[in-house]
């Protein structure tokens, strides 16, 4: 004897039943994560089967804990443990961000420790990656977890590639953003001199695999400058490295538009370069401070040539 099976639930029995709204039911559908049992041909009613109510009472609780959507689809969605892993981080990245606010909000840029050095111009070539930053806490945990894995093996690459070149390399590094259609991050190494445009190409070649089709290989050469860099005053560190070095970036980048609002300074970019004195950003062994140019005090303004 066959058995008879349980009727299905209309769309707007099983929100009731389930807590998931209608706007989340057809959210769902389309990424495929929930998928109707059935769909009237004639008015397009959705229902559900009973079976189904188990699933979508864990998606509403795993939006409630923001879950991202990729994560719950049918193959990843029990990954409970994934989930605790990933909101721990995301957790953390906000205490961080919550923390660096703070002191920013309550720390006179004024207080920091300024010093200026004369500077030689500076041979250098890069590599310019797309880089965007989004106010979506998944995404932005995400984008940094790829950079902290992916911009080292690039850069050990890089660097392979210059040598192969016969180019010589100071120990002298930064990345600092560009502006451009699309937000680029630079990747530069200090070199002795200019290389040619067709060691270029080669160097491009060889890390073009590690890039997409956005990115490349660029050079210029910092002009006579004066670099300027701030540092906190030794009695408001403290022993966390991380939170402190953030705050000093966002006060440094406070102070420096105080000194430019002054009109007392000329500066060849807005931003900042995150310099190490060594071969690699990612030497382990060195710092990494924030550097501003600034124009000589004799020279009129002029930019940064890049090739």
């Amino acid at each position: 004897m066959p058995t008879t099976l349980p009727p299905n639930f209309s769309a707007g029995r099983f929100r009731s039943l389930t807590g998931l709204s209608e706007k989340a039911l057809r959210l769902y559908a389309d990424h495929a994560v929930l998928t109707p049992s059935a769909i009237d041909p004639v008015n397009g009613y959705r229902s559900y089967a009973p079976d189904l109510i188990v699933d979508g009472i864990t998606l509403d609780l795993l939006r409630r804990a923001k879950i991202p959507l990729d994560d719950l689809r049918p193959d990843s969605r029990f990954r409970f443990d994934e989930h605790r892993g990933n909101l721990a981080i995301r957790r953390a990245m906000e205490d961080f961000y919550l923390d660096v606010a703070e002191r920013v909000a309550t720390t006179d840029p004024d207080g920091l420790e300024a010093s200026v050095h004369d500077a030689d111009p500076a041979h250098w070539i890069g590599c310019e990656i797309p880089f965007g930053i989004s106010s979506d806490s998944n995404e932005l945990t995400e984008t940094f977890t790829a950079l902290a894995v992916d911009l080292p093996n690039l850069d050990r690459v890089f660097v392979d590639a210059l040598r192969a070149e016969g180019i010589e390399l100071l120990p002298e590094s930064w990345t600092t953003s560009v502006s451009t259609v699309v937000s680029r991050m630079r990747l530069a190494h200090r070199v002795t001199g200019p290389a040619s445009p067709d060691a270029l190409r080669r160097v491009g070649d060889v890390v073009a695999p590690l890039l997409d089709a956005a990115a490349r290989v660029t050079s210029g050469t910092l002009p006579t400058r004066q670099e300027l860099v701030y540092s906190l005053p030794h009695a408001t560190a403290t022993d966390d490295t991380g939170l402190d070095d953030s705050t000093l970036s966002y006060l440094a980048n406070i102070a420096f538009a105080h000194r430019i609002a002054t009109g007392h300074v000329h500066a060849l970019s807005d931003v900042a370069r995150r310099r190490a004195f060594s071969v690699s950003m990612f030497d382990s062994s060195t710092s990494a401070e924030d550097v501003f140019d600034l124009v000589p005090h004799s020279a009129p303004p002029q930019p940064a040539r890049d090739a």
